[in-house]
């Protein structure tokens, strides 16, 4: 009989257990006697008393049983785990432009949000002149508040010139700047001649320039180094110069042209005779007898005429 103070724990041969008795006892578990035998996290088992938020190793979460644990997130679960800005998931109705902490931007996603601008993303960013930006089709051409004209960046304006700058402002000539491959020669307008500069350019001759210009036979002037004998072409021969150039001889300038043994004597004032002092005989004295007995046969026959006149009187 269990009588007295026995119980099923103290004397179970007497009080058999029973489910509900408050003893957990025999085969009583918290699996077939919750009420006796209360569970305890680990003991795989996941009774009344116990949920996945209590003890998941006993009670494994499943989506939708309403309790976010686990592995479970915004989003692999939010029926869930609702999602809250700032709890680093981007899910549900959270954009970049509402939430940008959890949904980073993405270039491209037509949302110009913090960390992008006209540099880094132009699709979703465009630029407008003024922004301080210059991007796109911006140059300093049509937006110099963005583009500052600098030397180099294709473009040939504000105080840029082509002297200043021959890389954005190729020479032209004719505007008033020497610069680039412009030379007096190719183009006066903007280089004036200058002796001395290697050119011989428009204005520039022999006579004025001889450094740039070189005498040349044929250029029509008859410089210090070329004289009737070198280049008759330019320099003509003068009678009385010295020198006896093609187109004189000893009949048409007999003062630059001595006669010869062989040339005909003359008469003529001025003229000199054959084998007379000055005749380039090969024998000086042969040729000055010659010219002796020549006047000695001139004064003869002076004489002859005179005394001939005188009979006839």
């Amino acid at each position: 009989f269990c009588v007295g103070v026995e119980t099923p724990a103290s004397c179970a041969a007497d009080c058999p257990t029973t489910c509900g008795d408050g003893y957990c006892l025999g085969t009583e578990s918290p699996s077939t006697c919750g009420a006796d035998c209360a569970s305890v996290c680990g003991d795989t088992l996941c009774t009344a008393s116990e949920d996945p938020a209590a003890c998941l190793v006993d009670c494994p979460t499943t989506c939708g049983d309403g309790y976010c644990v686990g592995a479970e997130t915004p989003s692999t679960c939010a029926a869930d785990c609702p999602t809250t800005c700032g709890d680093g998931f981007c899910a549900g109705a959270e954009t970049a432009a509402s939430c940008n902490g959890d949904c980073p931007s993405a270039c491209g996603d037509a949302l110009c949000t913090a960390g992008e601008d006209p540099t880094r993303c132009l699709v979703d960013c465009p630029t407008s002149c003024g922004d301080g930006i210059c991007v796109g089709t911006e140059s300093t051409t049509s937006c110099a508040a963005d583009c500052p004209a600098g030397c180099g960046d294709g473009f040939c304006n504000g105080a840029e010139t082509a002297s200043a700058c021959p890389a954005d402002c190729p020479a032209v000539c004719g505007d008033a700047a020497c610069t680039g491959t412009e030379t007096s020669t190719s183009c006066a307008a903007d280089c004036p001649a200058v002796c001395g500069d290697g050119a011989c350019a428009t204005g520039e001759s022999t006579a004025t320039c001889a450094a740039d210009c070189p005498a040349a036979c044929g250029d029509g002037v008859c410089s210090a180094s070329e004289g009737p004998t070198s280049c008759a072409d330019d320099c003509a021969a003068i009678c009385g110069d010295g020198l006896c150039t093609t187109g004189e001889d000893a009949t048409s300038c007999a003062m630059d042209c001595a006669p010869t043994s062989g040339d005909a004597p003359s008469t003529g004032c001025g003229c000199r005779v054959a084998g007379l002092p000055g005749d380039r005989g090969a024998d000086g004295a042969g040729g000055g007898l010659a010219a002796l007995g020549l006047l000695g046969l001139l004064l003869g026959r002076g004489r002859r005429r005179r005394g001939e006149r005188s009979v006839r009187a």
